[in-house]
Order: C-alpha cells, then sequence, then structure tokens
C-alpha cells in the first residue's frame, strides 16, 4: 500500500514539474512570473497550507502525544542544523548553503501526509502536522537566515513576522480551543493552501529548464548531500528513538517526516533570498527520484 502512495506521488511531483519545464521552455514562466509564483507561495499558499492543518478537535491526550512529537521534531530539527556545520566545510559556500538546509528539512507535507496516512490514518496525519510546526518555525528563521547572511535581532523579529509564522501561531490558537471556521472559509483555506506543492514544481520545473541535461546529475556534492537526505539520518533517528522506546505511532511518523526528500519548499526560498536555487532544483529533483526506493526501505527497517 505504501509502496503504491509514494510512487503515485513521486510521479505527480514529476508530471507538475514537467509542466513548469514546458512552460519556461515556451516563454509562459518568464523569470519575472517565476518571481511573483515564488512570492505567492512564500506569503499567500504556503500560511493557508499552515492553518488548514490544524483543523483538528481537541482532545487531552491527543495534546500530551502532540507535546512529545513537537518536542522530538524540536531535537531533530536542531541535531540536523548542528550536523550540517561540520559535513559540508568542503564545498562552495553558496552550495553549502542549499546542501545544509537540504539536511534540515524534508518534504513531510506533500509526500508525508500520504505516505503516514496509508500507514497510521488521519491520527497519523495529525502527528505529521505537529511535527510541521517546527519545520515552518525554522525554515522561516534559520532557512532565510542561511541564505541572507543575517541573523541579528532586527532579522529574527523580521523571520518571526513571516506570513509562514504567523500562520503556525493561528492554527495552533484554533487547535487549542478547538475552533472550527465555517465551511466555507475552511473551504477556501484548504484550496489555497493546497496550491502550494503545485506552485513549488512548477518553479523547480521552470529552473530546471535552464540546466543543461548533462548537468542535472553531475557533481559528487549532489549525491552526498542525498545520501545524508535519504538514508543516514532516518536511519540515525530510527535507531534513538527506537533505543528510547517510543510507541509505534510516534517513531513512525517521525522517522517518515525524516526520510522524505529535500523539501521543496527550499528553491522558492533560494531564489527569494538569493540562494543558489539552480543547485537547489537539482536536489529536490534527485532526493525526490531517489526516495522512490529510499522510502519502503526505511519503512521496513522501522
Amino acid at each position: 500500500m505504501s509502496k503504491n502512495v509514494i510512487f503515485v506521488q513521486v510521479v505527480t511531483l514529476f508530471l507538475i514539474m514537467g509542466v513548469g519545464f514546458i512552460a519556461r521552455k515556451r516563454r509562459i514562466i518568464t523569470p519575472v512570473l517565476n518571481k511573483g509564483l515564488t512570492e505567492l507561495l512564500i506569503h499567500i499558499t504556503t500560511p493557508f497550507m499552515v492553518i488548514a492543518a490544524f483543523q483538528f478537535s481537541f482532545s487531552h491526550e491527543k495534546l500530551v502525544t502532540a507535546g512529545f512529537v513537537f518536542l522530538i521534531s524540536l531535537t531533530i530539527h536542531t541535531g540536523s542544523f548542528l550536523i550540517s556545520k561540520f559535513i559540508y566545510w568542503r564545498f562552495p559556500l553558496e552550495r553549502r548553503k542549499v546542501l545544509s538546509l537540504a539536511t534540515i528539512f524534508t518534504n513531510c507535507g506533500f509526500m508525508g501526509y500520504p505516505v503516514v496516512g496509508s500507514l497510521y490514518g488521519s491520527l497519523g496525519i495529525f502527528y505529521t502536522s505537529i511535527y510541521i510546526v517546527v519545520f515552518h518555525l525554522f525554515i522561516w528563521t534559520i532557512g532565510v537566515g542561511t541564505f541572507t547572511g543575517k541573523t541579528d535581532l532586527q532579522t529574527t523579529k523580521k523571520a518571526l513576522l513571516n506570513p509562514g509564522i504567523i500562520a503556525v501561531f493561528i492554527g495552533m490558537f484554533l487547535f487549542l480551543f478547538s475552533i472550527r471556521l465555517p465551511e466555507p472559509v475552511t473551504g477556501a483555506i484548504q484550496l489555497i493552501g493546497s496550491m502550494t506543492t503545485p506552485l513549488s514544481m512548477l518553479i523547480i520545473g521552470s529552473m530546471l529548464a535552464d540546466i543543461k541535461p548533462a548537468d542535472l546529475f553531475r557533481g559528487f556534492d549532489l549525491y552526498y548531500g542525498a545520501f545524508i537526505r535519504l538514508l543516514l539520518l532516518p536511519l540515525l533517528t530510527g535507531g534513538i528513538l527506537m533505543a528510547l522506546k517510543f510507541n509505534a505511532i510516534i517513531t513512525g511518523v517521525c522517522v517518515l517526516a525524516v526520510a522524505m526528500p529535500a523539501a521543496s519548499l527550499l528553491v522558492p526560498l533560494a531564489e527569494q533570498n538569493g540562494g543558489d536555487a539552480a543547485f537547489a532544483s537539482r536536489l529536490v529533483f534527485l532526493t525526490t527520484l531517489l526516495s522512490v526506493a529510499t522510502i519502503p526501505l526505511i519503512i521496513w527497517i522501522v
């Protein structure tokens, strides 16, 4: 079941990338439009997707388990951040930034939800949304700061006021107080939020169109980053959580979230903040392709 879900999700991603690729080749997506799509994704569709993920009924048991998932996610993201500071020193600075962020951030949303859902149902999806809270807290602070090179108080304050961070707090507020938004409002939020992944894939596809085919799979750094992202970190996470004897659903959700390919959001983030968006596109492309084989392996091991 989960193998079929993984295959379907990967093929879907590549088909949308292909549309972006063709649209760029035919000059339908221009550099100016690409920048506009990036702004739309970061400031509108992603925050709506975050809010939609928290539309679950509150219960004390869910809250306690969600607290464990949150703390584990915080530990995983912090640990990945620290590890990334020591394993990419040999590479050029701009690529080192992308590799570092690909080590920290995975595509735990679009690919994570259906894979976790196929194994653990709606409860697994809820805990995945809690895991993703830390993802958004980190990506709008550490992620932006890594590309811009600015980590002063003013920059951190600006990052915390980012729409993605604000959406996290709104979502948590709605969950904790069991506030269910009116159906038309919920429907609108979900529809706008669902645009996030297609937009990301279109942006990636359009950027891949500017890369020579011979360069698409070239470079030791590309495969080194993919190995760290897809195999080393998931196996390390699984070993630690099983040694600490967390229950099966917490272990499974967190390990699968770590086992996902590099986050597609890295590409528009790099594009907006002067990072190496072309290399980020190649890394997202390769890790997504290889994840067809690595995710079932991780599921079997766990």
